[in-house]
């Protein structure tokens, strides 16, 4: 006999495990285009298309964890990056 019932809610936990997961992945995938973005403004004048497209990938990148956190803070402290208190597992070398 299957069970009938409402369908089981998510525990407090998997809730802020699966939180924590989207926030890593969308948190490494936000600085990446606001590392691109800021390069890209580096090397070219705003009016390039390179320039409008790393910005344009940045705004919907952004748009996409605002929608889902309802808010964005980027923290570094000390050797760690921080995207709304879930700390990020990146080597920062790799944005120098």
């Amino acid at each position: 006999m299957s069970g009938g019932g409402p369908p089981r809610q998510a525990s407090i936990a998997e809730t802020i495990q699966t939180t924590d997961g989207f926030l890593r992945h969308a948190g490494r995938e936000f600085l990446v285009v606001l590392y691109t973005s800021f390069r890209s403004l580096k090397l070219y004048p705003i009016e390039n298309a390179q320039v409008q497209k790393a910005l344009d990938d940045l705004a919907a990148t952004t748009k996409h964890l605002l929608d889902v956190e309802k808010e964005l803070e980027l923290r570094l402290q000390g050797e760690f990056l921080f995207v709304n208190s879930t700390r990020l597992r990146l080597d920062l070398d790799n944005y120098s």
